[in-house]
């Protein structure tokens, strides 16, 4: 009998024992660190295109600079160079400058009331802006209604001019090569001859509606990211809109990170 207890008793003091391991072992164990939440991300600003006609022999580049917001500053193709202008978070003027940085004469400026466009100079002609949810309706001068535009998301799909032409734009899923640093409005102006409003890039350039096609027809080879490696770009001759003469386009980014 007293050896069935001694046994008894030795049975529970290891079973007590093991307890208070296992609850000393838990109370010791430290917890995996999780991983901080990021606090950047990675943007690609556009800084060179470089384009060739096919059958042509020279590359046409143009380098784009920034500011330290990440906005355009200047645009540069051959011996033209024009520079984005801003105060605070507006775009307020865009001109065109030498190599030393000197104003040559300025392309279009721009009004804001209360962080609204309003109204500016295409050119030497004064204009106003009719708004509506963030977007320009209508560029106008004292006279008339100069261009109607017409969106699709964040895609500007149409203008119409004064004289009734209408110019369209269709969009796939490659991105803006200025998705990054795209401008708050569509600001139309007569020296832009890419689009830094629209969220994705053409695949269609229409310049009129016709029974014959006239424009032009883009095809991406994109990264993995969506944004454009390189462009095919058939373009309708203005003698005979039947041929094409193509033009490739390679783009060239740099990375920065930026915070959240």
């Amino acid at each position: 009998m007293t050896n069935a207890i001694m046994k008894l008793n030795l049975y529970y003091t290891s079973l007590l024992l093991l307890i208070t391991f296992a609850a000393c072992k838990k109370s010791t164990t430290t917890e995996p660190t999780p991983d901080p939440k990021p606090t950047t991300k990675t943007i690609k600003l556009l800084t060179r295109m470089a384009k060739v006609v096919e059958g042509g022999k020279d590359t046409v580049y143009t380098d784009i600079t920034y500011d330290d917001r990440n906005r355009i500053r200047t645009i540069k193709t051959g011996i033209t160079i024009k520079q984005y202008n801003y105060l605070g978070d507006e775009l307020i003027s865009l001109t065109r400058i030498d190599d030393q940085g000197k104003v040559m004469s300025t392309y279009a400026s721009f009004i804001y009331a209360d962080g609204v466009l309003t109204s500016g100079l295409a050119s030497t002609t004064a204009v106003t802006y009719e708004m509506s949810g963030g977007k320009v309706l209508k560029r106008n001068n004292a006279t008339q209604t100069m261009f109607e535009f017409t969106y699709s998301g964040n895609n500007m799909v149409s203008y119409k001019q004064a004289n009734g032409q209408v110019t369209g734009y269709e969009f796939g899923t490659a991105k803006n090569p200025f998705f990054h640093t795209r401008h708050r409005y569509y600001q139309l102006t007569a020296s832009e001859s890419e689009d830094i409003y629209s969220e994705n890039a053409p695949t269609k350039f229409i310049i009129a509606i016709t029974p014959v096609f006239r424009g032009s027809i883009y095809t991406y080879v994109v990264d993995k990211d969506g944004l454009p490696l390189s462009a095919q770009v058939k373009a309708t001759q203005f003698a005979d809109p039947s041929l094409f003469s193509t033009t490739v386009v390679v783009y060239t980014y740099t990375s920065k990170q930026v915070p959240l």
